[in-house]
């Protein structure tokens, strides 16, 4: 089965940092962007895709899935910004199909039900029945398989919240 990390050459890139700042100059090389695995299929067919993760403090968490196929050239970017005692605000930015114009969509949710900094899985989650309710429009039947625990180890940072 394919997984959404792209294969070996995304996870070696992401060890090396771009290929633009290898060049044997005096800018260190960044790291990549840490990766959920995540397996997308279509129709039942596996995909090729990549999801990443973004923070940006502790109270924003941008998700990005990329699907790199020339007749589906489809880029998902979910941004969540929350804080205890707020509400969490969601903006999902879709990017192609190849024809298709660029769409923005966003929600305030309860921070009960999404919290970037304490529940960052759960945000993950609403990005990936994000996508498959964009690959549905489309007139796919859609899939996401979390392959287990391990697949969010570099998305969560942070310990759970206590009770």
């Amino acid at each position: 089965m394919l997984v959404a990390s792209g294969g070996l050459g995304n996870q070696a890139q992401s060890q090396r940092g771009s290929p633009l700042t290898d060049l044997g100059g005096t800018v260190p090389a960044m790291a990549g962007r840490p990766m959920i695995d995540l397996n997308l299929a279509l129709d039942g067919v596996p995909v090729e895709s990549e999801t990443t993760c973004t923070w940006a403090g502790a109270h924003v968490l941008t998700i990005h899935t990329a699907i790199p196929r020339a007749d589906l050239a489809l880029e998902l970017h979910s941004t969540f910004v929350g804080h205890a005692g707020l509400p969490t605000h969601v903006v999902h930015l879709t990017l192609g199909p190849p024809g298709r114009p660029p769409s923005i969509t966003s929600a305030d949710h309860d921070a009960d039900e999404l919290d970037p900094t304490y529940a960052p899985r759960a945000c993950a989650y609403e990005h990936a029945q994000h996508l498959i309710e964009v690959l549905t429009e489309l007139g796919y039947r859609a899939s996401v398989d979390v392959p287990g625990d391990a697949a969010f180890a570099g998305l969560e940072r942070v310990a759970p919240r206590r009770a």
